[in-house]
């Protein structure tokens, strides 16, 4: 059995909110890039905490620049 099928859906959301944090682990980021190619589900919510990370991202700088 391949390492990358491993992993659970719930997993997967874990690791997306660690990267958050600091980059993964080399395992882990594969591991977590498998499961999103080949589930349906987390290749939506992916895409969408991509979406929001980003927004927030904007907002957080957006926040911090001396008015």
């Amino acid at each position: 059995m391949d390492e990358h099928t491993d992993i659970s859906c719930e997993d997967a959301t874990m690791l997306v909110s660690d990267s958050r944090d600091g980059p993964l682990d080399e395992q882990a980021a594969a591991s977590l890039q498998f499961h999103v190619q080949h589930c349906p589900y987390c290749s939506i919510a992916y895409k969408q905490f991509d979406s929001l990370f980003a927004q927030l991202g904007q907002l957080l700088h957006v926040d911090k620049t001396p008015s």
